[in-house]
This record gives C-alpha cells, structure tokens and sequence, in this order.
C-alpha cells in the first residue's frame, strides 16, 4: 500500500473558502461537515490551510474575534502539496517530519484533493474511512 500513489486514498471534495471568509462562519461550516481542514483559496488558489489546530493557536489562543477577522489573518500560509503520483508511504513521511496533519495534492499544479495523515494511517492499516478493509488487502 505504502508504494501506491497518494491520489488512490485522497480526497477530491476539497472544502473552500475565500480568504475574506469570517473565521466565525468557517469554524461553524468544519463542525457541521465534521471536517479538520478547509483549504483558503484567492482567486481559486490556494493559499492557506486553515485546521483544528489553527482554531487552537491562532484564533483561540490569541483572543482573535471570530465574528471580525478573515480567515487569512489565522490561516497557516504557503500550504504543502504533492503531486497526485506521489507514494503514499512518501506522503506519509512528509507528514511526520513536517509535522503536518493535512497535505494538498495537486495534478499539473492544480487543486485535486487533500490527504490527511489519518487517511495515511488508514492507508497503511489497509482500513478504509468506514472502518473496512481496503480492497485486495
């Protein structure tokens, strides 16, 4: 599994959001999609991941008013990615020493998915999201 290409286990749905989004409507909108990650995009690229562990450190540790700020002003900038034929077990490398939790995959420098490093686990445990086994495992 680990020698597959990442675009096998990522996710296409990508979730969106202008960098002028209210940080308020955005964390509204990852809880109720049960998300961990949106991408922010300017001009339909993108340009920040903003996570779980950005609410933590940038929005509620810093006391940011999440009705008032835009989301670029808590967003982690200049987001990682790969391209769609990189080796999960590469991905999943990156992952750790980056010390990332989420990951853009691109496809001739475009926007195709997000991988997340539970979706590497997963992977590598030959389980799917519904908590069944991967096929051919």
């Amino acid at each position: 599994m680990k020698d597959q290409p990442v675009s096998s286990i990522m996710r296409r749905q990508v979730v969106t959001v202008d960098r002028g989004a209210k940080v308020a409507e955005v964390v509204k909108d990852m809880a109720t999609r049960n998300i961990g990650a949106v991408v922010v995009v300017e001009g339909g690229n993108p340009v920040g991941v903003f996570t779980e562990r950005d609410v933590l450190k940038r929005v509620v540790a810093r006391g940011v008013n999440l009705e008032q700020a835009s989301i670029h002003l808590v967003m982690s900038p200049q987001p990682v990615s790969v391209e769609h034929t990189e080796t999960i077990g590469n991905v999943a490398f990156q992952l750790h020493h980056r010390n990332l939790r989420h990951m853009l995959v691109t496809e001739g420098g475009k926007l195709a998915g997000i991988v997340s490093i539970r979706d590497v686990l997963g992977a590598v445990l030959g389980i799917s999201e519904g908590g069944e086994a991967f096929e051919g495992e």
